[in-house]
């Protein structure tokens, strides 16, 4: 990996009797629909224990996504035979569709976004080996869409400042509004009165946001959603479930 890309080694998934690594990754802005990138390299060899190996890797990925529901999986590596049906089940979509070796596909990626990549090249192996080089270059429609910092404007609605707000309408003396002899005047006056009230006591304040979000996602919608993911997290099921059904599902 890059050194300037924030990964982290999950050594906690490595055994020693099976060659694997796991590569968490996350960079400082994700799209809005992806949390951590979950990199994992195997090497499966011909006469290895299939079911040692399938129980391994399915493990690493529960384990992931429990702490990351929105997680972007890439499994690669020489699986050689290893069946894959468990993986594909995960779901797993496996995308090298040429041959690696001869006329055998072991050379693999499985992975949960492929419609992030085009079909992988097949290149000429390094140096000695008797494998070719599988390369996966993302496509143009990536879903990975860049994330801006935007400032976004809302008035302050907290109860203190409605309760001042309705005092004030209250006591507003509107006599020079009805000695008005034009509607079109009268409604000019009626709504700077009420724009002067609003900018006096919910006045506009800025936001910073990811323009990736909606408008309608606000500090107490994340507050609710963090709430849930940390229940879900902690095993606490009563809890996720009452917050689950409190959380809109296009969260």
């Amino acid at each position: 990996m890059r050194q300037n890309l924030s990964c982290t080694r999950l050594e906690l998934f490595e055994v020693p009797d099976l060659e694997t690594v796991w590569i968490l990754y996350r960079a400082h802005k994700m799209p809005r629909n992806l949390s951590h990138i979950l990199i994992g390299a195997v090497y499966h060899p011909p006469n290895g224990n299939n079911t040692y190996m399938v129980t391994h890797i399915l493990n690493c990925l529960d384990r992931c996504t429990k702490d990351h529901p929105n997680l972007g999986i890439l499994l690669m590596g020489d699986f050689n035979s290893l069946p894959d049906n468990p993986l594909k089940g995960f779901p797993l979509k496996q995308i090298v569709r040429a041959p690696t070796r001869g006329q055998a596909i072991l050379d693999k990626i499985y992975t949960n976004i492929a419609d992030w990549f085009n079909n992988p090249v097949i290149l000429p192996p390094f140096g000695k080996s008797d494998h070719q080089t599988v390369v996966a270059y993302s496509t143009s429609n990536s879903n990975w869409l860049p994330v801006e910092d935007i400032t976004v404007y809302r008035r302050v609605s907290d109860r203190n400042s409605k309760v001042l707000l309705a005092h004030a309408l209250n006591n507003f003396n509107w006599c020079s509004l009805y000695r008005m002899d034009s509607c079109e005047d009268m409604l000019t006056h009626f709504v700077d009165v009420l724009t002067a009230m609003l900018d006096c006591y919910m006045p506009l304040c800025p936001f910073r946001r990811h323009s990736s979000e909606k408008p309608w996602v606000n500090d107490s919608f994340r507050q609710l959603i963090r709430r849930r993911q940390l229940a879900f997290r902690s095993g606490n099921v009563v809890q996720y479930k009452k917050l689950r059904n409190a959380t809109p599902a296009s969260s």
